[in-house]
Formats: structure tokens, C-alpha cells, sequence
């Protein structure tokens, strides 16, 4: 294998939808002939099938690997796998490691959670705080010992939300809590190793449609200016982490970046808890005609489309 393809490589967790594919497609298409790209995803076939396939036929200089396995991050064994079948057994190198990977689930009251709601919650925590950090870990270390005080700069980017500057979250408590946790891994990362050459960038995108949020009946996504797509994260995180020099970005809507900059400073948090928990319930009212906003699956284009 070519050197350069060994040691650059992209490994982009939960590839095979939602915003994994399309920062997947964003980088393929923006850059870089020759990259390196490890693809995983709990459905590898539908990875070979569709984002690989499309790599391959409209962008056939670089080098794609699914990882043939089904890795479900919310077993801690899988993660493991994963590390043990790219750095070991294949020998790649990652450079740029992408922790999009992440679920959410059925906004309900805590304590009314039965069995089956719990084990969800438990299997969340574990995909979007405990496989993230070790996998930041275990990529980053290596990094380090790779030279990360070398030329070429480094990135991990951890895919968080914009809900994880709101004290609280209301009826997705747990959810709210892991993705703050992820706000300030990233804090403090970045500034642990900011001279060692390894950017840190932290993505904290609002309401995304086809993604693996699953709330469908949360009135956030009737409100008008503030559902994004995929794609448009996918470009505003990609830009930031080509410029570098920011720690987090808000991509999605306008409106979701000048809420968190210009209003939650002068307003209390007591506030954005009560809004948060307003925007993750079912609306229990019509809104005015024009504003609904159904969540269907978004139609995703082939590569051909985006070249």
C-alpha cells in the first residue's frame, strides 16, 4: 500500500446515514485525491452498497475501507474491534478521526421510563459518551506517538449539539447530559493539547433532519428557520475544520448560532431549560398555516450530484 494512503487516513464513525454520510460525501468531494477513507457503521453491507460504491465510481482515487464487521458502538467491545482491525490487523493510520456516531431517544418524563426505555438510555450513554471517549483516546494517543508535534496538523472532531449549551433538557434529560459531556471533553482536549498540533473540533449542530434523533414528535421540528439538513452541517463543520483556529461551531441554522452568541448571555438559564423542554415535547397545539414542517426522510444525492 502507498505510504502516504497508510498513514492519512479519514475514519468517519456512523458513516452510513444522517450527518456521517454526508460530511463523508463533503470531504470525498472537496478534497484530496488519494485520502484514505474508514467507513463503519452497524450496517456495513448498506455501506458497501451505497456511500463506498458511489467513492468509488465518481472519486476512484481514493482508497475506501468498510470495515466488513457490524460495529454497534454501544457495546464497548465493538469499539474495541474497531481500533484492533484498523490499527492492528490493517495497519492504517488515522490522522482525521470524525466521532459522529450518536442516538437519541423517545423524549419521555425520567422516571416514568419502563425496562425496555432505560436499556435505550443506557445503550445511548454508551455510544455518546463512553465508546466517543475511547475512541478519542485510543486514535489520539496514537496520534501523539505518531508525532504530534509534527508539520502536518491532526483533527478529531466530535459531532455533538446545540443542545448541549442549555443547562437542561427537559423530558430528554440524559440525552441533554451526554451531549454536554461531549461539549466539555472537547474543551478540554483542545486545550490540553493545543501545542501539539492536533486540532480539536467540537460540532454542535440544531435539529437535523434524517438523522438518528429519534424524537419525531418533538415540536422542534414544526418550527419554522430551524430544522437543517444534513448537508449543510456536513459543509459549515468541513469548512471549519479546513480553516482551523475554532474550537466549536454551530452549524445549521442562523438562527440557532445567533440564539447562543447574542441571547443565552442575557438571558437565565432557567429560561433555555424551560424552552428546551418546551421544543423536545409533542406541541400540544395547530400551528399557524405555513409553519408545519413534517420530518421526512430526506432525499440524499448520489455523489454525482454533489461533484
Amino acid at each position: 500500500a502507498d505510504k502516504d494512503e497508510v498513514n492519512n487516513c479519514i475514519l468517519i464513525t456512523g458513516a452510513s446515514s444522517g450527518i456521517g454520510r454526508a460530511l463523508t460525501i463533503e470531504l470525498v468531494r472537496r478534497q484530496r485525491q488519494g485520502n484514505c477513507y474508514i467507513l463503519t457503521s452497524r450496517n456495513p453491507t448498506k455501506l458497501k452498497q451505497t456511500i463506498a460504491r458511489d467513492i468509488d465510481l465518481f472519486y476512484a482515487g481514493n482508497k475506501v475501507h468498510v470495515i466488513d464487521e457490524s460495529i454497534d458502538l454501544s457495546k464497548f467491545e465493538d469499539a474495541e474491534r474497531l481500533y484492533h482491525i484498523t490499527s492492528v490487523d490493517k495497519k492504517l493510520k488515522v490522522s482525521i478521526l470524525i466521532l459522529n456516531a450518536g442516538i437519541g431517544v423517545p423524549s419521555s418524563p425520567f422516571f416514568s421510563n419502563n425496562n425496555d426505555s432505560i436499556k435505550k438510555t443506557m445503550d445511548m450513554i454508551r455510544i455518546n459518551v463512553e465508546t466517543t471517549t475511547w475512541l478519542a483516546y485510543r486514535y489520539g494517543s496514537d496520534m501523539m506517538m505518531d508525532g504530534g508535534s509534527s508539520s502536518k496538523t491532526k483533527k478529531i472532531v466530535i459531532i455533538s449539539s446545540v443542545v448541549s449549551m442549555t443547562p437542561g433538557l427537559p423530558y430528554d434529560a440524559v440525552y441533554g447530559a451526554t451531549k454536554a459531556y461531549l461539549r466539555s471533553l472537547a474543551w478540554g482536549l483542545a486545550y490540553e493539547y493545543e501545542s501539539d498540533n492536533i486540532q480539536i473540533l467540537l460540532s454542535s449542530p440544531g435539529a437535523t433532519g434524517n438523522t438518528n434523533f429519534d424524537a419525531p414528535e418533538a415540536a422542534v421540528w414544526n418550527y419554522p428557520f430551524l430544522v437543517s439538513d444534513a448537508q449543510s452541517v456536513a459543509s459549515y463543520t468541513v469548512n471549519a475544520m479546513d480553516r482551523g483556529g475554532q474550537l466549536e461551531v454551530y452549524p445549521g441554522r442562523f438562527l440557532d448560532e445567533f440564539v447562543i452568541r447574542f441571547v443565552m448571555p442575557v438571558l437565565p438559564p432557567s429560561f433555555f431549560t424551560w424552552f428546551s423542554g418546551v421544543a423536545f415535547r409533542p406541541w400540544p397545539y395547530d400551528f399557524p398555516k405555513g409553519w408545519k414542517k413534517t420530518r421526512k426522510e430526506e432525499k440524499v444525492p448520489p455523489l454525482s450530484a454533489v461533484k
